[in-house]
């Protein structure tokens, strides 16, 4: 069996079995037909590959890592071993993150970080061996509306700053308000115009990139939308959002009453960010990352196998 064999074979495995894809979705994001892949799944079994769990190659690894970084255009990109189950994969992702931020970490930083479940695990997980006094955390959105919604960006700040022994600016505004007069008020409020100035001075960040389920919209969840208004984004073309900013599929920003009302960080000034992190892991994340890509949201990709497939499957 050749190398190249060996390795789509490997990739089906993991999409299958650890990406819990269907076979006629393994053949839209390979390119194959149903009944190829099929075979596929039957070979890798005969051939050991895919026993109590599926062989890695950490060339392979290195391989796609190198395509990612060429197709989308990115500094760097780190691909993990995808676990059996999206938690396992969200948990390695995170704490490849908060790694990657220690690596890059020097004196005199400014660090911003979004919110989203994944940060919450890079914040929870990081363990640095020497504190860092000069550096400042900033908050890049509002706070959710609820202290119990792990994910929110105003402790993740707070969190993320005690770990570091580091400083923090926190945004004292929600998430969403009421209008966009409401929200173009508070930005001429001196403390929240202070703390905006300082975000377009970020030299890196940590974002997290929600998913194409309207179900798992962070908004969504956090309760500033209905479920309907969720579905409504997607259908119109919003895949994903980056920072709270609704995210068109193609990369560009649009106009939609959602945006109107964020306090955030504004998308052009995450674009100018020099080292900005994303993590995100799973099939259903790779039509958001490509798009988050495409509007030049992120340099730096942490990610597992299966959604590096799936991406590169795509494009």
């Amino acid at each position: 069996m050749t190398t190249n064999l060996r390795n789509e074979l490997i990739k089906v495995a993991k999409l299958y079995y650890h990406g819990n894809c269907s076979q006629d979705e393994i053949a839209r994001i390979m390119g194959y037909s149903r009944p190829r892949v099929s075979r596929m799944l039957t070979m890798a079994r005969e051939m050991k590959i895919v026993e109590f769990q599926i062989s890695d190659s950490l060339i392979e690894l290195e391989n796609m890592e190198k395509q990612l970084k060429e197709r989308l255009g990115l500094k760097d990109v780190c691909i993990l071993p995808s676990e059996s189950g999206r938690l396992g994969s969200m948990n390695a992702a995170g704490i490849r993150a908060g790694e990657y931020l220690i690596d890059i970490l020097k004196p005199g930083m400014r660090i911003g970080i979004s919110w989203g479940a994944t940060m919450d695990v890079m914040v929870s997980q990081l363990s640095p061996e020497r504190k860092y006094e000069n550096v400042k955390v900033v908050q890049m959105i509002g706070g959710t509306p609820t202290s119990s919604f792990n994910v929110d960006s105003r402790g993740l700040t707070v969190r993320l700053a005690n770990k570091l022994g580091a400083s923090c600016s926190i945004l004292q505004a929600p998430q969403y308000v009421s209008s966009k007069k409401v929200r173009d008020m508070l930005l001429n409020e001196p403390e929240i115009k202070a703390h905006f100035k300082l975000l377009k001075k970020l030299d890196a960040a940590l974002i997290g990139i929600s998913s194409t389920n309207p179900e798992h919209s962070a908004a969504y969840r956090a309760g500033y939308i209905t479920i309907e208004e969720a579905n409504t984004l997607a259908k119109n073309g919003f895949v994903t959002d980056v920072n709270g900013n609704r995210i068109f599929k193609d990369g560009s920003i649009r106009h939609n009453a959602m945006n109107d009302r964020l306090m955030a960080m504004a998308p052009e000034d995450i674009r100018q960010i020099p080292i900005t992190i994303a993590a995100a892991v799973g099939e259903e994340k790779a039509e958001t990352i490509i798009s988050a890509a495409k509007g030049g949201f992120f340099n730096v990709l942490v990610t597992d196998e299966v959604a590096a497939i799936s991406i590169l499957g795509r494009t």
